[in-house]
């Protein structure tokens, strides 16, 4: 009887803490993802700073990674396509460091509208 009333104790103890450790919050697990804002897509505003952050440091004057400069306006207009290909294509920027999802559509609705100089 003794034995029967410790194994109730220690399986309501147990019972206890197992369901007290779990304790996951909804926003933790599954943050909110920003919207993706691709309307009003100028290169100035939102393309520039793309390509500023994951690709002059290989691609700019001196060091012209493959030959493509795209640290103005002129050169990305001139690559537009094979930087494009690149980015989508997981092959840019090396090392894992491929763009997230809003940045390739906002590179993808600036490129699709004229890849105008803005």
């Amino acid at each position: 009887m003794k034995s029967f009333i410790y194994l109730i104790l220690i399986t309501a103890i147990l019972t206890a803490t197992l369901h007290s450790c779990y304790n996951d919050k909804e926003e933790l697990l599954y943050p909110v993802q920003a919207a993706c804002d691709t309307t009003n897509v100028t290169y100035s505003l939102k393309v520039a700073p793309i390509f500023t952050a994951n690709c002059t440091n290989c691609h700019n004057a001196t060091t012209a990674g493959g030959g493509i400069k795209l640290e103005t306006v002129g050169n990305v207009q001139t690559n537009i396509n094979r930087a494009y290909d690149a980015i989508i294509n997981g092959r840019m920027p090396p090392d894992g460091g491929k763009l997230n999802a809003c940045n390739i559509s906002i590179i993808r609705v600036w490129k699709n509208e004229g890849a105008i100089a803005n």
